[in-house]
Formats: structure tokens, C-alpha cells, sequence
């Protein structure tokens, strides 16, 4: 957690300052819907999925939250993206 700090603080975010983050960790898979549905409720601006497992209970618990995941086995063969060309590299400015 530290080195994604670090790495946030590197591009100007700062926690407490221009920057919230909201962790939230699951158990058993699951408990990840009601987790992304705290968030969506919250009015996150970002959901990040570490992985596909996580993607699907969020996608199921917003349309409109942008979700951002680090490893994906198969984005748009699972439906999580439409098609390859929408897959980017995360660009983040602070605020």
C-alpha cells in the first residue's frame, strides 16, 4: 500500500489533501458486490479492481463509476470491456 502511495504522491495526488482513499477488503469473493455497492452509494470516482474476480460484483454494481483493473484474464471475452481498443493505460493528474 505504501508503494502505491508513493506512486500517487509521485504524480502530485496526496492523501487528505487532493486525494481519498477508500479500502476495502473482502473475505470470501462473494462479499466484493456488497463492497463495490458501499462505494457506488459513496460516490466514488474510481473503483480499482485488483483482478476479474473483483470486476464482475463491480461492473454488477454500477454502469455509470469507472472501474479500473490491474490483471484480467480476459476483459472482453468476459464482457467487462467491449473491445480491445477501449483498454488504456491509466493517466492520472491531480485535481
Amino acid at each position: 500500500m505504501e508503494a502505491f502511495r508513493a506512486g500517487l504522491r509521485d504524480l502530485g495526488y496526496v492523501e487528505g489533501r487532493n486525494l481519498t482513499i477508500d479500502f476495502q477488503w473482502a473475505e470470501r469473493v462473494d462479499q466484493t458486490f456488497d463492497l463495490a455497492k458501499q462505494l457506488v452509494d459513496r460516490k466514488v470516482d474510481v473503483i480499482f479492481a485488483p483482478a476479474s474476480t473483483q470486476v464482475g460484483p463491480a461492473r454488477r454494481a454500477t454502469a455509470t463509476i469507472p472501474i479500473v483493473f490491474a490483471q484480467h484474464a480476459d476483459p472482453v471475452g468476459l464482457g467487462d470491456v467491449s473491445r480491445r481498443p477501449r483498454l488504456r493505460t491509466l493517466s492520472l493528474r491531480p485535481r
